[in-house]
């Protein structure tokens, strides 16, 4: 006959084990065969072994130890041994002293027995082939929490077939998807359990009331395989229980069941999948008619599979998750990059002038290398800008882009800046800091006034240029970076290298493709174009309605040599566009006085030049037309225009002062 123990465990129901194994592991984890949910019992507190002799109960080393209680004795459980033996009827007290968990030996397989009273109300737990408890729609065999990975029970461990299956599996379940993890879960249970006959997944809504995912699995078939039905009457005991249910003979144990009768089932097992304290589904399996009855090494092999089914479910839904947010974050990574394009209109490259053709030519060609660029130009005339299309039109685009002004820090921050820094490297270095190098790695770059470092600060930039390393302040290891550097520049660095305040090695590197930005005065028609456009841009941000030029103040824009250039027209455009009415002509007098100004319209004649006054007046008209047919990018018709001409007046002109 089976040894029966009833297990007490505080806030649970009181639970029967009945069992002919003759070793009973207790404890915490979930490879015991009596496992206990009590955070006072230790994860193996301790065994009961059945011997010919008679039962003995040792505690394995317990953290909170244990006693055995008999009538009115205490006899003590030393921690790790030596065996106390039982008589029916012993309790075997565990864990905290003032809640304890008991288990209390019932039949000792030789007859000698004791039943629990009704008012225990307890939750059977067997593998017998009549259920002691027949109202709770099938025979309770275990609690288990797949919360614990998978711990193969020592019967089975014992068993190469099954461990090597199991560890096939477990792999499976960390990497593949849900479907696949079945598939592989089915062929397992089919070779190693040979009264199986079909297996059921169904992971459940969020009510518990009914599945949204089904999965059907029969032996000889491939794929899934509907049409048949588990029986509600053990998902709803799972479910409510909490508990792995075996049935050994459904035609006896469940005879009211229509789904049970139906389907023919013969012998079934029904096992919660848990993640934490929640159960997410079930995994039920079942031998139809014919089929010999399931065992408890057949029940403790079915939950060693639905532990790892869980961990492929919980990975699906992790998976899924994050499959959702990689879409979402997809999405609103294009959303904000439109919204930049759409933001950043007015800071795009603008220019039809032949000086700007011949940079839009340059830049297309180099954009899609990795070749390190020099941007050469006046304060003003939007480098940074331009180092951006360079980013945005290169393999590296969906990469980071960073930038510093060089001139604008100390030599030591600015070493900081670029490389970083490890703590204790210097007074305030609290922590470890990365550098924008590092940051940028596989991105782009950009050193703007890159003139202004130091002869220092110049060999490490050359360092990390030749080696493509780079080692923070402090630091003793130095680290790889794959960066794109495009650097700029307001200054003529080949004059400085001949000065000897720039490394003409480091130029050589930094400028292996030069681009100059002309100034503004050198771009004719784009000065048009850029007020326009700045105009526009700020009347709808404050709100002005339609703002436009006059012909006199276009005129005058045209004329001013815009020393500050495009940042210069921008601001001008902010300030006209602020102190203008809504949909107001801009006029001349809107202008600023330093753009109106009287004293710039007449170029100045050198004090070298003598003559007469008509030589005089000769020599301003001669350099009127010069300017003119520069800011025009020498286009006769625009620069006759601008000066009030007919094209033919403007030859005759030219022609007259040599010009053409």
């Amino acid at each position: 006959m089976p040894v029966r123990i009833q297990l007490a465990v505080p806030s649970l129901p009181v639970r029967l084990f009945e069992t002919a194994a003759p070793s009973i592991s207790l404890g915490r984890g979930a490879g015991n065969m009596l496992m206990m949910d009590n955070p006072h019992v230790s994860t193996h507190h301790g065994r009961i072994d059945v011997t010919g002799s008679g039962v003995t109960f040792t505690d394995l080393g317990s953290t909170n130890g244990s006693m055995i209680l008999r009538a009115d004795q205490r006899l003590p459980a030393p921690g790790g041994g030596p065996a106390v033996p039982l008589k029916v009827g012993d309790k075997v007290v565990m864990g905290d002293s003032s809640e304890p968990v008991v288990a209390t030996l019932l039949d000792d397989g030789k007859g000698g027995a004791v039943h629990p009273s009704k008012d225990d109300a307890p939750v059977v737990t067997s593998v017998a082939s009549r259920p002691v408890d027949p109202d709770a729609g099938g025979t309770v065999v275990a609690r288990f929490s797949v919360e614990n990975i998978a711990v193969l029970p020592e019967g089975l461990s014992r068993d190469a077939r099954v461990a090597t299956a199991v560890f096939d599996l477990a792999r499976s379940a960390a990497t593949e998807d849900l479907t696949s993890v079945v598939d592989r879960a089915a062929s397992t249970l089919f070779t190693l359990c040979a009264p199986a006959s079909h297996l059921f997944l169904g992971v459940l809504e969020a009510d518990k009331n009914d599945f949204r995912r089904t999965l059907y699995r029969a032996r000889g078939r491939t794929g899934d395989q509907p049409g048949w039905r588990v029986s509600r009457a053990l998902v709803a005991r799972v479910i409510t229980r909490r508990e792995a249910c075996l049935v050994s003979d459904a035609a006896v144990e469940m005879a009211s069941s229509e789904s049970v009768a139906l389907s023919k089932i013969r012998s079934a097992i029904t096992v919660p999948l848990w993640r934490g304290g929640e159960v997410w589904g079930i995994l039920s399996v079942d031998t139809r008619e014919g089929g010999v009855p399931f065992t408890e090494r057949d029940l403790e092999l079915v939950t060693v599979l639905a532990s790892l089914v869980t961990l492929a479910l919980v990975n699906a839904d992790i998976m899924g998750k994050l499959r959702a947010r990689g879409e979402a974050l997809e999405g609103e990574n294009r959303y904000l990059q439109d919204a930049l394009r759409r933001a950043g209109r007015f800071t795009e490259i603008i220019g039809k002038s032949p000086a700007m053709q011949g940079v839009f030519e340059q830049l297309t060609k180099v954009a899609r290398t990795d070749a390190t660029v020099l941007i050469e130009g006046e304060t003003g005339t939007g480098k940074e800008l331009v180092a951006r299309a360079l980013h945005n039109q290169s393999p590296r685009k969906d990469r980071i882009f960073l930038g510093t002004n060089c001139g604008s820090l100390t030599d030591t921050l600015l070493e900081s800046e670029l490389f970083g820094h490890v703590r204790g490297a210097f007074t305030g270095a609290t922590q470890d800091k990365k550098g924008l190098f590092t940051i940028a790695d596989g991105g782009t770059i950009f050193l703007d006034e890159i003139g202004e470092t130091s002869p220092a600060m110049q060999q490490r930039l050359l360092r990390v240029l030749q080696e493509s390393e780079v080692r923070p302040v402090g630091a003793t290891r130095s680290h790889k970076v794959t960066v794109r550097v495009i650097s700029a520049t307001n200054r003529d660095l080949e004059a400085e290298v001949k000065e000897g305040r720039f490394r003409e090695d480091l130029l050589y590197r930094l400028k292996v493709v030069p681009v100059r930005l002309p100034p503004l005065r050198e771009r004719g028609d784009d000065i048009a174009l850029l007020a326009e456009h700045f105009l526009a841009h700020y009347s709808g941000e404050l709100e002005r309605g339609s703002l436009h030029f006059s012909s006199d103040a276009m005129s005058q824009l045209r004329n001013y040599p815009w020393p500050g250039n495009i940042r210069e027209l921008q601001n001008e455009m902010q300030r006209v566009a602020i102190q203008a009415d809504p949909d107001q002509e801009i006029t001349a007098k809107d202008l600023s006085a330093k753009v109106t100004g009287a004293a710039r319209l007449v170029p100045q004649v050198p004090d070298s030049e003598k003559g007469s006054l008509k030589e005089l007046l000769d020599a301003v008209e001669a350099q009127i037309l010069r300017d003119r047919l520069s800011a025009t990018g020498n286009n006769v018709t625009r620069a006759a225009e601008t000066l009030g001409l007919t094209r033919e007046g403007l030859h005759k002109k030219l022609k007259r002062f040599g010009l053409r």
